[in-house]
This record gives structure tokens, sequence and C-alpha cells, in this order.
């Protein structure tokens, strides 16, 4: 049982973390994105 579940978490571990991490990217990129374009507006206004 102990045995299949680490091979489980070993397998599947890397494309946990990858999705995390793009996730978390994503979300900051999209924050800036959305601050710079705030800042535009309330320079166009």
């Amino acid at each position: 049982m102990e045995e299949s579940l680490l091979k489980i978490l070993f397998q599947q571990g890397p494309f946990a973390a990858l999705f995390v991490w793009l996730l978390l990217s994503t979300k900051k990129e999209a924050r800036e994105r959305e601050q710079k374009l705030m800042e535009h507006i309330d320079k166009e206004t």
C-alpha cells in the first residue's frame, strides 16, 4: 500500500508542482497587467 502510494507521488509530484508554479506565475502577471491598465485609465480620465 505505502509503496504504491509513494510510486504515485513520485510520478505525479513534478506535474503537480509545475501546475502550481504556472498557476501562481500567471496570476501574478495578470495582477501586474491589471495594475498597468488601471494606471493608464487614470491618466486618460
